[in-house]
């Protein structure tokens, strides 16, 4: 699954993300690609508690131009997972 998601503010992230991670039982990493330079967007995929994989060389095109980006992926213990009420 693709998301894009441009939250205003951190809070808005860090809500996107707790509701994420509440409604579904992914095991895997969920994927952050921000361009490389978008220094607002890396503290706000480490806020929600990313973690920096590492960079993509010409991953992004932004004003039609390749562009490297970085990823980051957010992982979760599922042992300490939210118990879901029925």
């Amino acid at each position: 699954m693709n998301i894009r998601i441009r939250p205003y503010r951190v809070d808005d992230a860090s809500v996107v993300v707790e509701a994420a991670l509440e409604s579904t039982t992914q095991a895997y990493p969920w994927i952050i690609v921000v361009a490389v330079g978008n220094v607002a967007s890396h503290r706000v995929a480490e806020h929600v508690g990313a973690v920096r994989e590492g960079t993509l060389r010409r991953r992004l095109i932004l004003h039609g131009r390749l562009s490297d980006a970085t990823m980051f992926a957010l992982t979760r213990d599922l042992t300490s997972a939210p118990s879901r009420q029925t």
